[in-house]
């Protein structure tokens, strides 16, 4: 048996991607197994932004219902949003490419935002970002 700080994690997809939201949640049990008896820290999942520590966003092609970043930004969360650099130009509508980059724009210097290219990019950053935070936290 060992004692944990324990921090809510909540990951969600602003794109509808299930796929993606999967492997994430699955990098943080992986991150838990590995680390948590020898850190002292665990990363609980939530569902819900508003009652995590640490809020990891994916964007993929367009974005929907953005008011929870904000909202979680002000309230002085650690807020990743993790944007897919593959665009299918067969399956990107240009006006929904423009919204994508207007809202990363609007978050600069804001929160963290960081691009991945496939599936091993972002088990990458999501792994950075549970580091990020411990590291905050000592």
């Amino acid at each position: 048996m060992f004692e944990a700080k324990v921090y809510t994690a909540a990951i969600l997809s602003l794109s509808g991607m299930m796929d993606e939201t999967h492997t994430a949640r699955q990098t943080v049990s992986r991150f838990n197994q590995q680390h948590a008896a020898s850190t002292g820290r665990l990363f609980l999942p939530v569902d819900d932004p508003q009652a995590a520590d640490v809020v990891i966003g994916i964007v993929d092609n367009w974005v929907k219902d953005t008011v929870w970043v904000d909202d979680c930004i002000r309230q002085g969360k650690h807020v990743t949003l993790l944007f897919s650099a593959f665009q299918d130009p067969n399956n990107t509508i240009p006006c929904e490419h423009s919204e994508v980059e207007a809202f990363r724009e609007s978050l600069q210097g804001r929160c963290r935002c960081v691009a991945y290219r496939n599936a091993a990019e972002l088990k990458e950053k999501v792994t950075k970002t549970l580091q990020a935070q411990m590291a905050c936290s000592h």
